[in-house]
């Protein structure tokens, strides 16, 4: 499979580890919702209290496996999908080189407890190795999370041709996008919060 950022000579493999954690099915074929809440991970949500209102919604979109438990006074907890971002597992979980990382990624990954895990692994190719390490993970530990696993394949070009008939053209298209797009595919009304619409805060 080619990488939808990286140049074309750049390929990643799929194992038959990989396949096995595919759904049969996509999760969130033929699903529909009446009122959506997609839920940035900005921080200006700090002291909002949009909590309660958000835990209301039919279907609530996170982005960046962002923690919820902490600040559910402002974002609430429910989440029925969040982006994980192959860099998260770099970022906060040092590549999962420990077994403490292991033990730590584990925990967080079961409070999503059934939600749907969207993991854009083709992007870059820069992320092939840590792919393959979350492949790992998964495989070793199948059975014992609840999590549902999605990986989309080449979509960018999509989505990308979408919003250039909407005069929006960045170099690259930001996860709440990304969110807001996959939203808007599966409800009626959606409700965006921590988003800020400009590109940088005037102040």
């Amino acid at each position: 499979m080619h990488f939808d950022y990286s140049s074309h000579k750049y390929v990643y493999s799929i194992g038959e580890n990989f396949r096995s954690l595919l759904p049969n099915v996509s999760p969130i074929l033929n699903k529909h919702y009446n009122v959506c809440a997609v839920v940035g991970n900005s921080g200006i949500l700090t002291g909002s209290r949009c909590g309660t209102q958000i835990e209301k919604y039919d279907f609530v979109f996170r982005c960046n496996f962002a923690p919820t438990e902490i600040f559910k006074k402002d974002v609430g907890r429910r989440t029925n999908m969040t982006t994980f971002n192959p860099s998260i597992l770099e970022k906060y979980y040092n590549n999962l080189l420990t077994v403490q990382d292991r033990n730590n990624f584990f925990l967080s990954l079961k409070k999503l407890d059934g939600a749907i895990l969207w993991i854009p692994a083709f992007f870059f190719h820069t992320s092939a190795t840590v792919t393959r390490t979350l492949v790992d993970f998964f495989v070793e530990h199948r059975g014992q999370l609840k999590v549902q696993l999605a990986w989309p394949g080449n979509i960018m070009q999509y989505i990308n041709n979408y919003w250039k008939t909407k005069q929006l053209s960045p170099k690259r298209l930001s996860t709440g996008i990304l969110m807001y797009t996959l939203a808007s595919s599966m409800c009626d009304q959606i409700h965006l919060y921590g988003f800020w619409p400009f590109g940088w805060d005037p102040n």
